[in-house]
């Protein structure tokens, strides 16, 4: 599992949630996200599914 950092603490883990905290938007730890507002959780995307959007976003640039 990839670890990712909060935002607002810098705790290492595996899951974030984005969080309206006094105006900006921060991926932040499950710990940090009551000094806020809940948005969504965050989406990290595996390596397999980055190469596809990549392979994706590559091709439609060759249509234009």
């Amino acid at each position: 599992m990839i670890d990712i950092i909060c935002d607002l603490c810098g705790k290492a883990g595996d899951s974030l949630t984005r969080a309206l905290i006094e105006g900006v938007e921060l991926e932040v730890c499950p710990a940090c996200s009551r000094f806020g507002k809940v948005i969504a959780p965050v989406r990290r995307y595996s390596p397999k599914e980055q190469h596809k959007m990549l392979q994706k976003a590559e091709a439609k640039e060759e249509k234009i």
